[in-house]
């Protein structure tokens, strides 16, 4: 008895034999090295902004000092042209250079003593005011009557 009556051997599956081998981390560990990967890419995208940003800012920082270095240079320029005009307006205001234009350029001479003519008031106080047509008349009569009264008296 010996035999069987069936070869259930055919039936079965083939077994496979999986090899496993033990690695560190596994998925995980990939996940770390692609964190690290993007860190380090975000890392160096900063810094090279940050390098772009500041040859930018250097840049300008050059072009700015320029014009203020022209700008200093004619302002220096300016003060000095303006140092100039004053003196030479000082020169020209004097009182001894108005009388030499005042005699040579337009024939002015100084005044003598007898050039000068004194006035003097004897009603310093009084105001004089326009008379219309009637006043004149009535003032006319007074002074007439006045006249007429000093011959008589």
């Amino acid at each position: 008895m010996g035999q069987a009556a069936y070869n259930f051997e055919q039936f079965e599956q083939p077994k496979v034999h999986r090899e496993f081998r033990a690695v560190q981390g596994g998925k995980r560990a990939s996940r770390m090295q692609a964190l690290k990967r993007f860190r380090v890419t975000a890392a160096s995208l900063i810094l090279v902004g940050m390098v772009v940003t500041l040859l930018s800012c250097n840049a300008r920082l050059t072009e700015l000092t320029g014009e203020i270095q022209a700008t200093q240079k004619e302002l220096t320029t300016s003060q000095s042209t303006y140092d100039y005009l004053q003196g030479q307006l000082e020169g020209i205001s004097t009182m001894k250079n108005v009388e030499e234009i005042a005699v040579e350029q337009l024939g002015m001479t100084k005044l003598d003593a007898s050039q000068i003519t004194y006035v003097t008031l004897e009603n310093q106080n009084s105001i004089v005011c326009a008379e219309n047509g009637f006043q004149r008349f009535f003032s006319g009569i007074q002074a007439a009557a006045l006249s007429l009264w000093n011959s008589l008296g």
